[in-house]
């Protein structure tokens, strides 16, 4: 329960980093995984240090990925749906 607790946590950070930040940002939340996985380790043994790092920077990845995707169908179906339209000069229309 811990581990799914953990991996949804660093999906929703993944999901806010990725709507509001770059990529240069994920260096950071890299770090931060880390630092994470080896106290998550040494200090209330939980699962290996390299098991939670691969599943907090997985669950970062995927989090970035679905916030781009959710930019680009929103940016999408903005400029797709209420464009002006453009009236030709010779009919009127």
């Amino acid at each position: 329960m811990a581990l799914v607790l953990f991996a949804a946590a660093h999906l929703a950070a993944g999901i806010l980093i990725g709507a509001r930040l770059r990529v240069g940002a994920l260096l950071i939340a890299f770090a931060v995984v880390l630092i994470e996985g080896i106290i998550g380790d040494r200090v209330f043994a939980a699962a290996p240090w390299w098991v939670l790092v691969l599943l907090g920077v997985g669950a970062l990845q995927l989090g970035y990925a679905a916030a781009g995707a959710w930019l680009a169908y929103r940016g999408a179906s903005q400029r797709q749906g209420f464009a002006p339209k453009k009236l030709d000069r010779v009919s009127g229309r």
